[in-house]
């Protein structure tokens, strides 16, 4: 699916190969996602945005299930456990997740683990992609803060390629994490409103500081 979209991963890492200060860069990148949605909830908590705080956080959740759900059903490495890179390339561009590490999670999947307090993993979910999903999570939650915005925009920009790239996958696992991200914030948002209304029928007290 990813050849009908013109994507390949060895071709993507030949090409940030011949810039390494920018692939060492993406690397930092793709590193520091998680401080990007702790960020997030962060900025909306000191913006005393309740709604989309707990928004944010139970879209969180429920994005989480759903990868880790897809997964269980369909396990996939991503695009490093298939392919091969050429030495040089594997050397200069140095992926966080290379493809001596998907053909681990291969031999993982086909032989299980014998022994967890042995198993050393940087990931195990390729398709979707959490990763993608915490991004754009990230985006969603504080897009009415204009500089915030930006910010998330500028470094999301980065984190796309580094996605690809460092983390090994498939143009389609990032797809699918983008799908989860839409449904799973969709999802929050309800499940907020309608815990919201039910609230005061219950006696309890609903802070009069949001936006």
């Amino acid at each position: 699916m990813d050849a009908w979209l013109g994507y390949s991963w060895p071709d993507a890492c030949a090409w940030i190969s011949r810039y390494p200060r920018l692939s060492d860069i993406l690397r930092q990148v793709y590193t520091l996602t998680l401080a990007q949605i702790l960020f997030a909830f962060l900025f909306l908590g000191m913006a005393n945005d309740r709604r989309r705080l707990h928004a944010a956080a139970l879209a969180t959740v429920f994005g989480s299930l759903a990868t880790i759900f897809c997964w269980a059903l369909f396990p996939s490495s991503g695009a490093s456990a298939y392919w091969t890179l050429a030495p040089e390339i594997d050397r200069i561009v140095r992926p966080v997740v290379n493809s001596a590490y998907g053909s681990e999670l291969n031999r993982l999947l086909v032989e299980g683990v014998t022994d967890i307090s042995e198993l050393q993993v940087t990931g195990l979910v390729g398709f979707p992609s959490f990763h993608t999903v915490m991004a754009l999570m990230s985006l969603i939650a504080i897009w009415p803060y204009r500089l915030a915005r930006l910010a998330l925009i500028l470094v999301n920009t980065a984190l796309l390629p580094a996605i690809l790239i460092h983390g090994g996958h498939n143009l389609m696992d990032v797809l699918g994490g983008t799908v989860i991200t839409v449904i799973s914030w969709w999802l929050g948002l309800r499940v907020f409103e309608a815990q919201d209304r039910r609230l005061p029928r219950l006696g309890y007290a609903v802070p009069a500081i949001e936006t």
